[in-house]
């Protein structure tokens, strides 16, 4: 999922004095990709230790820890949201901006479940957060990655604000943005609280996706820069 291939000076094999980890330098994007459980820490590992070619043990959560099993309850989110993307389409479409907003929703829908997918094996087995520890970073090379992931995190979040504004859109223009909350509303009739209700729930769903969307690939940048 997240390339690995770091432009960045390590300093592998030479003293490792004022050099810190990805995480460290990045955790405003590491912070900021938890709230959709797309990164999280499992049990305690050995690391290699890539500045001193020796192995340490860090403590972390345990196997079964909150992180884990909110990351597990977004994915399973995630795929039927995936699946449900897939009935947007009815026989009055015609070609337009509505269309065409059906068409990349079910793209964006299924690329957003993927990579969540694959950052929760990541996570699991250890791998992802092995490629942020190994990679380690001189102060000058550290300062740098700060400041682009403060950079990339800010960004992502106006990006994720103003899916807000398409959200208010759906409860405006329910007649041709009522899609949001197919099957409701779509193949199956439903009015009041009930259509209210899962058109938040929908509407959350599209900005959660979004949200992945914006901070893995911020993140992977992030890495490759």
């Amino acid at each position: 999922m997240f390339g690995c291939s770091l432009k960045t000076v390590f300093c592998i094999g030479r003293g490792c004095v004022g050099c810190t980890d990805f995480i460290n330098a990045a955790h405003s994007l590491l912070n900021s990709m938890r709230v959709t459980g797309l990164y999280f820490r499992t049990a305690s590992s050995r690391v290699n230790d890539v500045c001193t070619s020796t192995t340490v043990t860090k403590e972390l959560p345990k196997k079964w820890n909150v992180g884990r099993i909110y990351s597990a309850v977004v994915m399973v989110f995630l795929w039927l949201n995936a699946a449900r993307m897939f009935s947007v389409f009815d026989r009055a479409d015609k070609f337009g901006v509505v269309l065409l907003l059906k068409l990349s929703s079910i793209p964006a829908a299924a690329l957003s479940t993927l990579l969540q997918t694959a950052s929760f094996v990541a996570c699991q087995t250890g791998n992802l957060d092995r490629v942020f520890r190994d990679a380690r970073l001189q102060k000058p090379d550290a300062a740098s990655c700060r400041r682009l992931a403060v950079t990339l995190t800010t960004v992502s979040w106006v990006l994720v604000a103003t899916d807000f504004v398409f959200v208010l859109l759906t409860f405006i223009d329910e007649e041709r943005l009522i899609f949001i909350s197919t099957p409701i509303g779509v193949h199956v009739f439903a009015s009041g609280a009930l259509l209210v209700a899962t058109k938040t729930l929908c509407a959350l769903l599209m900005i959660v996706t979004n949200h992945i969307l914006y901070f893995a690939y911020s993140v992977n940048y992030t890495l490759k820069s």
